[in-house]
């Protein structure tokens, strides 16, 4: 990324997350993380796993670290679906910070079709719309993983398959070489599903839903936890 960074800094979105529960020591880590980076700024700082909409404080830090021009915007990720909607409301009332929001989703874990993705306004203000784990862990294109008689999905299609959701704006990806690079970049290029690639994926993921229970299972699962299904 360094060397990326020299040259075409302009191209790239650089992110800073922070777990830190304190918000005192955000500055601190956002300098340090700035001197490894060899950067002058970060576009996003993201709070990352956060179960509850943050302290004002978090956003007075943020508020100075934009007014020195070392960070631009606000995001935020969370494993609790239902506190997404709130965010959601305030942002579109001109009230929340936060100009991105993460979340998981991904042809086995669908919560957030019932519990974030009706409450996106399909016009008028809106945080774009992130999300994370598209194989599931890698459980969707592992062919030791499949019920019988089904193929493993590619990991161009679970990209595919969270990109196909009107609500969705960006999937993160985090390809090791340049053959999943170039599997990534044909997600965009082949375009949304089809009806019938869509149910196959959906068929995969229930099944694999029930037979490997998730070890980080999302806020918002608690039925599926209750029943066995989650952790």
């Amino acid at each position: 990324m360094v060397n990326l960074a020299k040259q075409h800094r302009d191209d790239m979105i650089i992110t800073i997350q922070s777990y830190s529960p304190d918000p005192s020591t955000i500055e601190g880590e956002v300098e340090e993380a700035l001197k490894a980076a060899r950067v002058d700024r970060f576009d996003f700082l993201l709070l990352g796993n956060r179960a509850t909409v943050p302290a004002d404080a978090f956003v007075e830090v943020f508020e100075r670290l934009r007014d020195r021009d070392i960070v631009r915007f606000m995001s935020l990720s969370s494993h609790n679906r239902p506190m997404l909607p709130q965010l959601l409301d305030l942002y579109a009332r001109g009230e929340s910070p936060y100009e991105l929001l993460m979340l998981r989703y991904n042809g086995v874990h669908r919560g957030a079709e019932k519990d974030v993705f009706p409450f996106v306004p399909e016009s008028g203000p809106k945080p774009t719309i992130m999300t994370y784990t598209a194989t599931r862990w890698g459980h969707l294109v592992d062919p030791d993983k499949m019920p019988d008689g089904e193929a493993p999905v590619s990991a161009r299609d679970c990209y595919r398959y969270s990109l196909s959701h009107p609500a969705i704006d960006m999937v993160l990806c985090g390809p090791a070489n340049a053959v999943q690079m170039d599997e990534a970049i044909a997600a965009m290029e082949r375009g949304p599903l089809e009806p019938d690639e869509r149910e196959r994926i959906e068929r995969i993921g229930a099944y694999l839903y029930g037979q490997y229970a998730p070890a980080y299972p999302d806020q918002g699962d608690a039925e599926d936890v209750a029943a066995g299904r989650a952790l």
